[in-house]
């Protein structure tokens, strides 16, 4: 650190250096008046000038030539050489400065001459502001970065957290095979595994949009044994509507919310699984019990009051009973209650009357638009034609009638 030392040995040199100082002291008031005209903040005023009282007297001695007495710069003690031009110091012997190239001579000040106290007030201002600019910055530029330090270490330990419980998904998947519970919403899924079938109207009875037949190959997923119930909805989308009952399947629903119930259960379960509606093909495939030739989602070619909700007073069109609580009759050979009758169920898939003449053939997604999507299973209040496990409905995916509900899939997670 360079130093500045006085020779005062004589009277005379104490008296010049008396008066430099009473120069500086004037100086700093010039200098207090001008902080104070530029900031109204006294404080700030203070902040800014006391600390460089000092710093003002020694640059007045060593910039502004003796008055006297004399003044040598030295470094760690010893006697420096001082750049004229950049005030650069430096002990070793060179002739030139090495930052701009100008003389370099022995620190040795005889004489210091008056300031211009108005003048050197303004440049002593003028570069406190700038300091003071120059450090909020470098504050602001190291708040921001210990900012972005702290984001990252946050997300790289959610990130490990996230792989942690994913493994631990996974694990469970694996060590349960062909069962899986939403820890959220308590929700049960049964494992279906993928296969080949021939999708449609395999019975050659249907509608026009039932056909023609065609080959779907589909991998694994995840099937909710059961259509989302009232309490379920509940849990995540908190209607607590008095009309709910709880192991009923919810009514009412539109796509549009089942999209937005979607997205909220996702939201809670930090992207672990992707819950989702099931595509066309992998709620028929389901229901047909993994491709086999069954007309109804019971797993069978007939279809009773004893083993579907739907319309069985067929001849004369009254009793209908409502909804039942899901798992009110028995499942199919995949474990899956209910793919016939009860609620119609939302699909992923847009609706096209033509789309079997041209699908896909692995994993198909359907349409890449439309104006409805498709309704799957039929419900309590149609007749077994509708129940039909090949049956397409369709609806526009804002309409919400009582016999609307879903239930989810979920894609076998990829390690």
């Amino acid at each position: 650190m360079a130093h500045i030392v006085f020779d005062l040995s004589s009277v005379e040199s104490k008296s010049r250096f008396s008066e430099a100082v009473s120069d500086v002291l004037d100086l700093t008031e010039t200098v207090t008046e001008k902080l104070l005209e530029k900031t109204k903040e006294k404080a700030r005023v203070l902040e800014l000038a006391r600390p460089h009282y000092h710093e003002i007297l020694l640059k007045l001695l060593h910039e502004r030539g003796g008055m006297g007495f004399s003044c040598v710069i030295t470094v760690d003690g010893e006697p420096a050489l001082l750049c004229e031009s950049c005030n650069a110091v430096t002990q070793e012997v060179v002739w030139l400065c090495a930052s701009c190239g100008s003389p370099m001579q022995k620190c040795d000040v005889t004489r210091l001459k008056k300031v211009n106290a108005s003048g050197e007030a303004e440049r002593f201002v003028r570069e406190s502001e700038k300091t003071v600019k120059t450090k909020e910055l470098e504050q602001k530029n190291e708040k921001e970065r210990l900012t972005r330090e702290e984001e990252e270490k946050k997300n790289i330990a959610s990130t490990r957290q996230l792989e942690q419980q994913r493994t631990e998904y996974t694990e469970d998947l694996v060590a349960n095979h062909n069962k899986f519970t939403c820890p959220e919403t308590g929700m049960e899924f049964v494992l279906v595994k993928g296969g080949v079938f021939q999708m449609g109207d395999v019975f050659d009875e249907g509608d026009d949009d039932e056909k023609p037949t065609h080959h779907v190959e589909l991998d694994d997923f995840y099937m909710g044994k059961y259509q989302v119930t009232e309490a379920e909805w509940d849990i995540i989308m908190g209607s607590n509507s008095p009309d709910f009952e709880g192991c009923n399947p919810v009514q009412n629903i539109s796509w549009d919310d089942s999209q937005e119930f979607i997205m909220r259960l996702n939201d809670r379960h930090s992207r672990l699984l992707q819950y989702r509606l099931p595509t066309e093909a992998e709620w028929e495939y389901a229901a047909r019990e993994g491709g086999r030739k069954v007309r109804f989602g019971t797993g069978g070619n007939n279809i009773t009051a004893s083993s579907a909700n739907f319309n069985w007073q067929q001849s004369s069109k009254k009793d209908f009973r409502g909804t039942t609580p899901v798992g009110s009759f028995a499942a199919n050979a995949l474990g899956l209650c209910e793919m016939s009758g009860n609620v119609w169920e939302w699909c992923m898939d847009w609706y096209d009357k033509k789309y079997y003449s041209m699908p896909a053939t692995r994993n198909p997604q359907g349409p890449e638009n439309g104006k409805y999507r498709v309704l799957r299973g039929g419900a309590w209040n149609n007749d077994p034609e509708k129940l039909r496990a090949s049956c397409r409905g369709k609806s526009t995916p804002s309409r919400r009638l009582e016999v609307y509900s879903f239930r989810l899939v979920f894609s076998v997670p990829r390690n």
